[in-house]
């Protein structure tokens, strides 16, 4: 049931845009090899707005777009109509291709 209401209105804010483009993350990435007590209490916020497209079956495609100040990557998310991967797809794809960012590394 609850599904059902956000997959309405998610529908219904698609029939005036595209796609939706979201951060992937509610927080700055934490580095591999970190001991920090508070690292695990960061867990929640780092699946903030993923289960959003999961849940209802909306097509989703993460794509990194910088690096914070520590040099850990940063990604956004476009998500589109139901079945609708290609242009999900065409348009992650054309953002690849303008940007350098999927070509570099963390430091």
């Amino acid at each position: 049931r609850v599904r059902e209401q956000i997959r309405t209105q998610l529908l219904q804010q698609l029939e005036t845009v595209d796609l939706f483009m979201l951060p992937t993350t509610g927080v700055m990435p934490a580095p591999i090899r970190s001991d920090s007590p508070g690292l695990y209490l960061m867990a929640e916020d780092f699946a903030i707005y993923t289960p959003l497209f999961n849940l209802t079956g909306f097509p989703a495609l993460a794509l990194p777009c910088g690096f914070s100040s520590s040099g850990l990557p940063i990604g956004f998310q476009l998500a589109g109509q139901p079945f609708d991967e290609a242009t999900v797809f065409q348009v992650g794809h054309s953002y690849e291709q303008s940007t350098p960012w999927h070509t570099r590394h963390p430091s």
